[in-house]
């Protein structure tokens, strides 16, 4: 199962995918977190709700749709009138989520394939507040152990691994571009994208992905600060969910001091000058250079930052930890900040560039230097068809225009049908590992998701469904406790940063260290 996935680190702070769900199918925009289990969404009816990249989904108008019964073991947050479970999420900057358990099909990827959803149960919001209401995405796609959240329902990689006889290796991958987008893999990893031989390290904790962070290297030199100082309170956790990386103070102070010392060496980190941009803490270097590549010249005399896992050492770029605040190009700030008295969290900033394998199967996870660009990032159409759609949609790029029936019948008034597939290998982690690939597709476009888009639209009782049958497809999964988030919004962009916070749960979900995030 494959899906592409879109945002970045410097606009939406995030990275989201498409699911389609119910029956007509309703496609609901989710973000990728691999720090929380639940799968949720708003519906229709939903009393405070914001306004989203996609309608809310329409429950009446699923025919497969079914509300989730209040019982002791769901530990449902309130009973409805209906006896409906429900939830609530509260945070401690004042955002909320509340909203009623439903089952129905979900089908998880970017076109609508029949017979290929599963059956899950999700969150379907009633009501919002805060900056839940102001995020572009629908909802979240939990990814983490369902034994991490409150509710213990199967998540959808549950689901996926469990019930579909293709998906049948408990392992997905995330591949994370600093362009903008990229994929997921459920049941392996694409191995095609690959520039170097995955490194693997244990999951030390089934709840989160939690591994053993172990030292940070500056510039070749350690920071000094032990595992015992990198693995507190929950430990050295990898949340896609998370914009940025946050370190306990201790190793973060002792991070800065390394890195302003190497900084002040000559011919190192050559920027025109220093400013803070996101928070007070933050180092963000000028450079005023006016061309891209001078700047990618400065940007290498940075240090590479070595994070020590257990047996593993990963590289972590200057191109990769400096972002770039609302993408301006000559502001780079370090994308690491202080995580106070608590653990250490490698956000979707530490994940780029990489394909992440979180291998549940064989209680591991993988790092490989990849090409995580599929496309340009960006959704190949309009997430919102108008009131005067007229029945065709662009497909994309342009100029072919493609109309398509509910009787599978479709006419091309310019350009040609889609191109063939690039190559895509999937990994299967019980064999051999797979060597260095060489046959990656040498699209211009970036590989999967280039120019092979064809817009799929249907008309079904006044219900319009618009598809993006794509030169690949498919994705999936789930929700947490322990650790908790709040959504932060940059005062100099509209990015939205998840850093880790305390939250106000339901009554009966008890103590600081077993609470359920989102």
């Amino acid at each position: 199962e494959i899906a592409k996935l879109y945002g970045t680190v410097e606009t939406l702070g995030y990275y989201y995918t498409d699911i389609w769900v119910g029956t007509p199918p309703q496609r609901q925009s989710v973000i990728v977190d691999t720090g929380s289990s639940l799968l949720a969404f708003p519906c229709s009816g939903c009393s405070q709700c914001g306004t989203h990249l996609d309608k809310p989904f329409n429950t009446s108008a699923s025919s497969t749709a079914k509300f989730v019964d209040c019982r002791p073991e769901y530990r449902c947050s309130s009973c409805g009138a209906s006896n409906t479970c429900g939830y609530y999420q509260g945070y401690s900057e004042g955002s909320t989520l509340a909203g009623v358990y439903m089952y129905d099909r979900v089908f998880l990827g970017d076109e609508y394939e029949a017979d290929s959803d599963v059956n899950v149960t999700f969150g379907c919001h009633t009501r919002e507040s805060g900056l839940f209401v102001s995020q572009k995405a629908d909802g979240i796609l939990g990814l983490a152990y369902a034994s991490h959240g409150s509710q213990h329902f199967p998540t959808i990689i549950d689901a996926l691994t469990t019930k579909r006889a293709d998906v049948n290796k408990d392992v997905f991958s995330l591949c994370l571009s600093a362009a903008g987008g990229g994929v997921l893999v459920v049941g392996g990893w694409n191995s095609s994208v690959h520039l170097e031989e995955p490194l693997f390290t244990p999951i030390v904790r089934e709840t989160y992905y939690v591994v053993q962070m172990q030292d940070m290297l500056v510039g070749g030199e350690s920071i000094n600060a032990g595992a015992a100082i990198w693995n507190t309170h929950y430990g050295t956790v990898i949340d896609s969910g998370t914009t940025f990386a946050y370190l306990p103070t201790q190793a973060y102070t002792r991070l800065i001091a390394a890195f302003n010392k190497f900084c002040g060496e000559p011919g190192h980190c050559l920027h025109d000058s220093r400013r803070n941009v996101r928070s007070s803490k933050q180092a963000c270097f000028v450079m005023s250079t006016g061309d891209a590549n001078t700047t990618a010249a400065r940007l290498q005399t940075f240090p590479v930052l070595d994070v020590i896992f257990q047996g593993i050492a990963v590289k972590w770029r200057p191109s990769e930890y400096l972002y770039s605040p609302n993408n301006v190009g000559d502001v780079f700030c370090l994308g690491i900040d202080d995580n106070g008295p608590t653990g250490t969290v490698l956000g979707g900033i530490f994940m780029r560039e990489f394909d992440i394998i979180f291998d549940r199967q064989n209680k591991r996870i993988g790092f490989a230097r990849a090409d995580c660009l599929f496309g340009n990032g960006h959704r190949p159409y309009d997430p919102s068809p108008s009131s005067s759609f007229n029945g065709s949609v662009s497909c994309y790029p342009p100029p072919c225009h493609v109309t398509c029936f509910v009787n599978g019948t479709c006419s091309h008034s310019s350009g040609s049908p889609s191109p063939p597939t690039p190559a895509i290998v999937v990994h299967d982690p019980s064999s051999p590992m797979d060597p260095t690939p060489d046959g990656r597709s040498d699209d211009s476009s970036g590989g999967v998701g280039g120019a092979g888009f064809v817009t799929l639209v249907a008309v079904l009782g006044g219900v319009v469904l618009v598809a993006a049958a794509a030169v690949v497809a498919v994705i999936r999964r789930r929700r947490a406790p322990t650790l908790r988030y709040e959504m932060v919004v940059n005062t100099d962009s509209e990015l939205s940063t998840r850093v880790p916070t305390s939250v106000v749960v339901a009554a009966d979900e008890e103590t600081d260290s077993d609470r359920a995030g989102i």
